[in-house]
């Protein structure tokens, strides 16, 4: 087992290289479904996302246009597209765009803006200040460029999501910079950029979505998991974003989760659903109601942190359909693909590895677009329905009158397991009575479950299944 200190090492890394009072309350009754690919004015339509570091055919193009429409997340380092005041490598980003075009990908992606050109930023004594706060008389100068090029990327490939920054909330523009974004103490710059840079991009396009940079809004400065070790992430940086006004220039709020992580949350909620209740509380408490989106999450294989090629895969599902339960209209999968050399952040958390092969999660990925990607709605399963608190489960619902159940055993000592240590589950295992027979069952791989004549029970393990009805006779619980 790593200590946690290498482990924090590890997420510090993996935290930055991705280029109504809620608190407490789940935020559905049971039976009410929460409509899975609602598209609400300022949030994509895609649930599913991908981080690429570049996209072309040796990063994953191939490979992503295989599993499905996907939104991919891209990233627009400003620097190398504006190296001088109006001087513009369109060959930056044209060759990327169209890379997605020759692979057949069609879903424009999100763009993360990142690393201001030096001209427009301050300098130390390691050279520009690119993931923070700009020079004040550039900021005008700057939302003109941003303009320009969100009207040539909306015309020419339709491009029209766009975060600002990656992890604004960092503190660190020393040692971190790298990160794409350090403004953890200087929110009211922040603010003043959101304002500048959402204003321009709806000039130029009408259609534009603003997204807030997705916050890791984790290993904080003061962080009591790891007070010997604390992190570079401020923890009120959130609040007082909000409290400057910043949400009325954006039309989501973005954030990142690792499930690390997960104990800092679970007083909210398991997993995921922990965090963004967590972040809904304090936007309810600042009287904000934006939607939320995850820019990055995800799981590893190894070799940090306790990773594994099981585990990340057995991942997949449960990450998706929590995080859609509690209203999260798209979470981006970071990384598609493992590079190696390039820090234990990119060198097992992808869904290829270093070569572009497939790893487990690469299966579990495709086989989740391919059962529930086309799905209207979602609501938990009943507690009646699960049978015990060891079954976590949701149905997706289709249009066509079509049920799939997603289930999966989730021990209450998660932290016995990984990525807390080197363990996999093996239980518990579960055996739940279902409504109807069930017209196939497959395991998170998409490998046929077999099934007799006329059951009406199934077993339930830490490896997710489905369970598919061409439909219920029985309505859904109310």
């Amino acid at each position: 087992m790593r200590s946690g200190r290498q482990a924090i090492w590890w997420l510090g890394l993996l935290l930055g290289m991705g280029t109504l009072g809620l608190a407490g309350l789940g935020l559905f009754s049971h039976g009410r479904a929460v409509q899975a690919q609602t598209v609400r004015p300022g949030v994509a339509p895609a649930v599913y996302g991908l981080h690429l570091a570049w996209a072309d055919t040796a990063n994953g193009l191939d490979q992503a246009r295989a599993l499905g429409p996907v939104m991919l997340r891209l990233s627009l380092v400003w620097k190398n597209v504006e190296p001088q005041p109006g001087a513009y490598n369109w060959s930056y980003l044209d060759q990327q765009l169209q890379n997605m075009r020759a692979a057949g990908i069609t879903t424009p992606p999100v763009m993360t803006i990142r690393d201001a050109p030096a001209w427009a930023v301050p300098s130390d004594s390691l050279g520009p200040i690119t993931c923070g706060p700009v020079l004040p008389d550039q900021l005008p100068r700057l939302a003109q460029s941003l303009e320009t090029i969100a009207r040539r990327y909306a015309q020419t490939y339709g491009v029209h999501h766009w975060e600002i920054y990656n992890e604004p909330d960092n503190t660190d523009s020393l040692y971190r910079r790298d990160l794409g974004g350090c403004f953890g103490n200087a929110p009211e710059a922040y603010v003043a950029l959101l304002q500048a840079f959402s204003q321009a991009l709806r000039r130029a396009d009408p259609e534009a979505v603003v997204w807030m940079g997705g916050l890791a809004m984790d290993w904080f400065t003061d962080d009591e998991l790891y007070p010997t070790n604390p992190g570079p992430f401020r923890r009120d940086f959130l609040d007082r974003v909000l409290a400057l006004g910043g949400a009325a220039f954006v039309d989501a709020i973005a954030f990142h989760y690792y499930p690390l992580f997960r104990p800092r949350w679970e007083p909210w909620g398991p997993d995921i659903q922990g965090k963004a209740r967590y972040i809904q509380s304090r936007m309810a408490a600042s009287g904000v109601s934006k939607p939320l989106v995850c820019t990055e999450s995800g799981a590893w294989s190894g070799p940090y942190s306790n990773g594994g090629a099981d585990w990340q895969a057995n991942y997949v599902l449960p990450l998706y359909s929590r995080a859609q339960a509690v209203g999260l209209s798209t979470v981006v999968w970071f990384n598609l693909k493992d590079i190696w050399g390039s820090g234990p952040a990119l060198e097992g958390h992808g869904l290829l590895d270093s070569t572009g092969a497939p790893k487990l999660a690469y299966s579990a990925y495709q086989t989740m677009l391919a059962q529930v990607g086309g799905a209207s709605g979602l609501r938990p399963l009943t507690a009646a329905e699960r049978g015990t608190d060891l079954v976590e489960g949701y149905e997706y619902q289709f249009a066509d009158g079509r049920r799939i159940w997603a289930l999966w055993t989730s021990p209450p000592d998660y932290q016995s397991y990984r990525p807390f240590t080197g363990v996999d589950p093996t239980g518990p295992e579960v055996t739940i009575a279902v409504p109807q027979p069930p017209e196939a069952a497959l395991d998170a791989l998409g490998r046929p479950i077999a099934l007799a004549p006329g059951q009406t029970s199934v077993m339930v393990k830490p490896r997710p299944r489905y369970l598919r009805w061409g439909a219920l006779s029985l309505p859904s619980p109310t």
